[in-house]
């Protein structure tokens, strides 16, 4: 009998070769890209943990593998049981899976490729967002230079929500889950308590697995450059703005195209 592979659709090498041409093309490109492709991994790696977890919970309910014996699976040390006492806790156990400490080991080394890629596309978003150049592509005509900055505002704002709502989710898990000190989640994030806080009904309903320091690191690094070049695209808008105003553009007329006028 084939072994029914939830992931069997995720193509790790696939996402290296594209993550590695996004590595070596100029920050122009490989900004605008590694943003798309890190959302991708990021649906990815958590397909990963959810199949892994289940596998495990199989083992423990099933097969009576001890916590200690999933924690070794999974992270390498036995001494780790009561992390994995939460993960398994939380977790729905299917009602049937062929061969659960095969598809265990395989979602774990799948999990743990897509988290080093995640890794290294954080490492490119937060080098080649603040190199991208902006004035190249910036259009003559100030309406359109309006319009071109407004869009990708909302583009960069739509990156910097997901970024900083998985920041503040990934910290709740850690205090909610995990039992971390809020003060000490909201250091490592770069965040305010509140924030971290107000996601903690979120993170009763996510899985304990999803608690990663490093990521919540990363997170806070990305949150930062994108916040960097919205601030670059909204000066250039101002400046398109200004010359719309000059050039004698109805002001309704610069609204339309998304430039923001003082009230």
């Amino acid at each position: 009998m084939t072994d029914y592979d939830a992931l069997a659709d995720v193509d790790v090498e696939s996402f290296d070769r594209h993550l590695t041409t996004l590595e070596n093309s100029h920050p122009d490109q490989g900004a605008v890209g590694v943003l798309a492709l890190d959302v991708e991994l990021r649906t990815a790696y958590r397909r990963a943990l959810v199949a892994r977890d289940e596998a495990a919970a199989f083992l423990v309910d099933r097969h009576d593998w001890s916590y200690s014996d999933t924690a070794q699976a999974t992270c390498g040390h036995r001494s780790h049981a009561e992390r994995m006492h939460v993960v398994v806790g939380w977790t729905r156990t299917p009602d049937q899976l062929e061969r659960p400490g095969v598809l265990l080991t395989r979602y774990q080394h799948l999990a743990v490729r897509l988290r080093q890629l995640m890794t290294r596309s954080h490492t490119l978003a937060t080098r080649a967002l603040p190199c991208a150049r902006i004035e190249p592509y910036l259009p003559e005509d100030p309406v359109e230079r309006v319009a071109h900055c407004a869009q990708w505002l909302r583009f960069l704002d739509m990156y910097a929500s997901s970024t900083l709502a998985a920041r503040h989710l990934h910290g709740a898990i850690l205090v909610r889950h995990h039992n971390w000190r809020l003060d000490h989640v909201a250091s490592i994030a770069r965040a305010d308590a509140g924030q971290i806080a107000v996601a903690g009904t979120a993170a009763q309903h996510s899985p304990p697995s999803d608690a990663d320091s490093d990521l919540l690191r990363e997170l806070a690094g990305v949150g930062d450059v994108l916040a960097y070049n919205s601030r670059r695209l909204s000066a250039a808008r101002a400046e398109a703005v200004s010359d719309c105003l000059n050039a004698g553009v109805p002001r309704r007329v610069i609204e339309a195209y998304g430039g923001a006028l003082a009230t």
